[in-house]
């Protein structure tokens, strides 16, 4: 019967441990726990007390340091599976982490890895090391050990197989040893993370575009709704403040007056009652009149308090609209973290600016986004004597600007390895179309179909035989050469008139132009984001024609002094008042890329 009435004991708890798991913790579940552990020995108490410190691990940390000690001196008797000792001591480097005891929480970590690397769990003996290497970097700022800690993570993940782990832990050394300035074992790292990054993305490459898109535009749709609601309740709750404002001083007027009628009615009363002892004759009329007047002074006395109440409900009104209003200032300022996030890894995938500079030493990138991410986007690759170089417009700006972008880059990365180095510009760009409509699902253009795609001009340049392979969709190019006579002289480039995805008229392969280059030639690549801006003294678009004007009178400047010659020219075209007096807001994405043949 004593048998019975533990075991039914230890269900009951077990039962309201599952039931407790992603809840928060009920005292009486725990206490339930609590009493089950003096009915149990052993090895069956310390599988109890490893349950209790899960339940407890995020709860309540000294608690887990309690029960979690407790379980691993049972642990050292003997009888206890290695996977609870591993688990007893993740509690304890848990609960120090929690109280902000980080020398504690490295030292059981680094006990829960050994035991798991001996039983060769080496995913969850990765995870453990990973625990440490955080710790010692963004918490003890120990540097040194981080390191230690990172490459141990590194051997474990290539046990584990887990290629993620082993790119995110390069990528961190790479920052830690850029930020001792040895940078030999920086680039070391870095190159270790790109192989493991180019190995690892032609896999899954498509799967995680799409949910990445997918996921980012329920996320950037579902705050956009916030926000629209959020700023029509401020409206809202702004208009009432107001009135109530309004309503408020209104009542403070009315109490004053009232405050100001009642003392009146007291002097007038106090002079009746001395009326009525002067003149004993008009006693009667003067105790009728102080009869009035006392009632009426109760009526004052009665609405002074109902004023106050009042006045006290709308101060409570108006602080629960400000409440209301920093909270959606908060929301607002999520929103805006979460973009300015998208924008760095946007960033992130663009070209370096040394590895451009060490293709085209006299170049210019002229890159202004509209918003914090663009819908414009740059890229290049060099493989042996070809440079293949590439300006594009996506459709839109913005986050959905910014989405196609992405998808842009991948590609061209994906098409570069499998065909490049090629002359065949056109090429490029046949693959390019082809799968960026495999992507969006498109087929005819039909009104059902997204319209998605981007413009785009591509230049492959042969240093060795100074021949430009150029195709373009609808973005064509500038080549600017002097002419006999010293004059520069241009030259367009143009393009063909589809884009880079679904086309509503027939569909044709892309054209490819040749030209042989001479030394000084100079080529100029570009979005619609310049021409096409608003402003002046006469409120026009900058146009193509100005745009070839200005740096036709520019070849004698250096790449990076053009540059920023041209920003300013935009800048001050922009800045000039408009119809309303105010300055013209950027219309587009701006990008413009130039380089000098050598």
């Amino acid at each position: 019967m004593k048998k019975m009435k533990i075991f039914l004991t230890l269900l009951i708890a077990l039962f309201l441990f599952q039931s407790s798991k992603g809840q928060d913790s009920n005292p009486i579940d725990i206490k339930v726990l609590e009493d089950s552990l003096k009915l149990v020995k052993g090895s069956q108490k310390a599988l109890l007390l490893n349950k209790l410190c899960d339940t407890l691990s995020l709860i309540n940390p000294k608690l887990t340091l309690k029960y979690a000690k407790e379980g691993l001196e049972i642990a050292k008797k003997g009888g206890v599976k290695n996977q609870v000792k591993a688990s007893l001591y993740r509690s304890l480097g848990t609960a120090y982490y929690y109280l902000k005891d980080y020398f504690q929480a490295v030292k059981y970590y680094k006990e829960e890895m050994l035991v798991l690397e001996n039983m060769k769990k080496y995913k969850s003996a990765m995870q453990a090391s990973i625990n440490m290497a955080n710790i010692a970097y963004n918490k003890q700022y120990d540097v040194k050990n981080a390191i230690v800690y990172y490459e141990k993570t590194i051997k474990l993940a290539k046990l584990a197989a887990d290629a993620e782990t082993q790119q995110n832990c390069r990528l961190t050394l790479t920052r830690i040893y850029s930020g001792k300035k040895d940078y030999k074992k920086a680039l070391e790292n870095y190159q270790a993370y790109v192989v493991l990054r180019d190995l690892d993305m032609t896999s899954t490459h498509q799967k995680t575009m799409v949910l990445v898109r997918d996921k980012y535009d329920q996320e950037v749709q579902k705050k956009t709704v916030e926000i629209k609601e959020a700023k029509v309740r401020e409206e809202i709750l702004v208009k009432d403040t107001v009135k109530k404002s309004e309503k408020i001083v209104k009542l403070d007027k009315e109490k004053k007056k009232t405050e100001e009628e009642l003392f009146m009615s007291k002097i007038i009363l106090f002079l009746s009652l001395g009326f009525l002892l002067v003149v004993a004759a008009f006693s009667l009329l003067l105790n009728k009149q102080f009869r009035a007047k006392k009632r009426a002074y109760n009526e004052l006395e009665v609405k002074n308090i109902k004023i106050s109440m009042q006045k006290k409900e709308l101060e409570e009104q108006r602080d629960e609209i400000l409440l209301q209003k920093n909270k959606i200032t908060k929301q607002n300022d999520e929103i805006t973290a979460s973009i300015r996030y998208a924008s760095r890894i946007q960033n992130a995938i663009l070209p370096p600016l040394e590895q451009l500079s060490g293709a085209l030493p006299d170049h210019f990138i002229f890159f202004k986004p509209r918003e914090l991410v663009s819908g414009d986007f740059y890229w290049m690759s060099k493989k042996g004597d070809y440079i293949a170089i590439v300006a594009a417009d996506c459709t839109g700006h913005g986050v959905p600007g910014a989405m196609m972008s992405m998808l842009g880059v991948s590609y061209l990365n994906e098409i570069s390895n499998k065909i490049f180095p090629t002359e065949n510009s056109d090429q490029v760009l046949n693959l390019l179309r082809e799968n960026i409509k495999i992507m969006l699902h498109q087929k005819d253009g039909r009104n059902s179909e997204t319209k998605d795609g981007m413009d785009i001009s591509l230049c492959i340049l042969n240093q060795k035989t100074k021949k430009l392979y150029f195709s373009g969709a609808h973005n064509s190019a500038y080549l600017i050469r002097k002419d006999a006579t010293g004059q520069y002289q241009s030259m367009e480039l143009k393009a063909d008139k589809m884009p880079i995805g679904v086309y509503a008229k027939k569909e044709e392969p892309f054209t490819k132009q040749v030209v042989d280059l001479m030394s000084g030639d100079s080529i100029y690549l570009y979005s619609d984001g310049y021409m096409d801006q608003f402003g002046g003294d006469n409120d026009r678009k900058y146009t193509k024609k100005k745009f070839l004007e200005n740096i036709l009178t520019l070849q004698n400047t250096k790449m990076a002094d053009q540059k920023t010659i041209i920003e300013n020219n935009f800048e001050s075209w922009r800045s000039e008042p408009g119809r309303n007096g105010a300055p013209y807001q950027q219309m587009d994405d701006v990008l413009i890329i130039g380089f000098k043949v050598s």
